[in-house]
This record gives structure tokens, sequence and C-alpha cells, in this order.
């Protein structure tokens, strides 16, 4: 507040020395006064008054203060947001593109929901169940016995899948795979239609594959 005050008291002097010809200072806020809280090294506060000199009143100087620990604090009353990636068919419809979305909480039918909202799914289709095995994937200095098999599978049960007027059968079935693989750190999948396997050429022993080269699908 102190630095405050001397900073505005400076800019009204250097006003003053910079014209051409004397000016008469104004006259508007003189003899007014401002109280200034003050904190001693002893932490003791103590309140002064201060007067302010011609020019000056007191609805020139902020009085509030804002503590910048309490202004770097969250607002608790915000909801937490997960992020997603969803894997959908290009508009060349040779391969796949990404797109990352924050959802309030990450499921399998909010990652369903945006399938269909990208045209990988029928609007009709219903989320069964989606199961997955095994340990979470060990980070980096984590031995994988700590924390279970290494290879996690997930199954995914849904009430029916079919290829959309011109989407080709790769592309929608690698868009499913490769986004469940994404966000819940999948190694293979498997697809259900009302409990039973999808039969599909692209599965290898019976599960499917999330793929790295994904941008162009042969």
């Amino acid at each position: 507040m102190k630095k405050l005050l001397m900073g505005i008291l400076g800019t009204v002097m250097v006003f003053s020395l910079a014209a051409c010809t004397p000016t008469k200072v104004n006259d508007v806020g003189k003899g007014e006064t401002i109280t200034v809280e003050e904190t001693l090294e002893d932490g003791e506060t103590v309140t002064t008054t201060k007067e302010l000199p011609g020019g000056v009143t007191p609805d020139m100087i902020e009085q509030t203060t804002i503590d910048p620990s309490l202004a770097r604090m969250p607002d608790p009353n915000a909801p937490r947001m997960e992020t997603i990636m969803v894997f959908y068919p290009n508009e060349a419809g040779n391969g796949l593109t990404t797109e990352m979305i924050d959802v309030e909480m990450m499921d399998e039918n909010i990652i369903v929901e945006w399938l269909v909202e990208y045209g990988v799914l029928p609007s009709d289709v219903e989320v069964f169940s989606l199961e997955v095995e095994g340990g979470m994937k060990p980070g980096p200095g984590v031995e994988p016995s700590e924390t279970g098999s290494g290879e996690r599978i997930g199954t995914l049960d849904l009430t029916e899948v079919q290829t959309l007027e011109g989407l080709d059968e790769k592309l929608m079935v690698y868009s499913i795979v490769n986004t469940f693989c994404e966000n819940y750190e999948l190694d293979k999948f498997q697809i259900l239609i009302n409990g039973e396997v999808y039969n599909t050429s692209l599965s290898t022993d019976g599960y499917l594959y999330p793929i790295e080269k994904y941008q162009e699908i042969n």
C-alpha cells in the first residue's frame, strides 16, 4: 500500500515538472485522508492515517488487498474433469484421426456416446458391460510383479455393431479398439454382441489389437 501511494505521488510530481508552463495543482482531494494498515516485523498490525496531496482522492487508491495464495486456490465447486481420446475415421476415409475430449467422468458409456457422435457406432447402440482383466501397466522403475499381470485385456459387450454406410469395417473396428485400448491402457481387446464374440477377419487368436500407424490403414 505504501509503494502504491508513493507511486501515485511520484506520478503527480513528474507531470508537474514536465509541463512547459507552471500549472496550478488541482485542490480536489487536498486535505482528505485515507486509512492504511501496516504489518510490522513482529507481526503486529497498526493502522495509520495518511493525508492526501491535492489532485489525489481516496477513490484513486485501491484499498482492497487480495491474498495471492487465495487467488491461486482452485474453485472447490468446479467439477473435476477427465480427458479421453477418441479415434474416428478421417475425412479421406483411409485412416483415423483423434480428438481429446474433457468429460466429467470416464466410463464405457461416455466413450460409446462419443463414438456414436463421430459416426463410428449406430445411434441406438447400448452397452451391456466392459470388463478389464490384468493389472495396471508398470510405469518407469516399477516391476511388473508389483502391479499384477502386465497384460491387460478389455471385453466390451454391446447390443450391436454394424458398418455404417460409407464406413469401412477396418475403420469402424480400429476406432473402437484404439479408443478403448488408449483410455484403459489395454494390450488387447474383444468385442461381444449380446454376449457373443464379434466375428471379424481383423482378429488374431480371438482378440483385436490396437494399431500404432492408425493415420493410414490399408
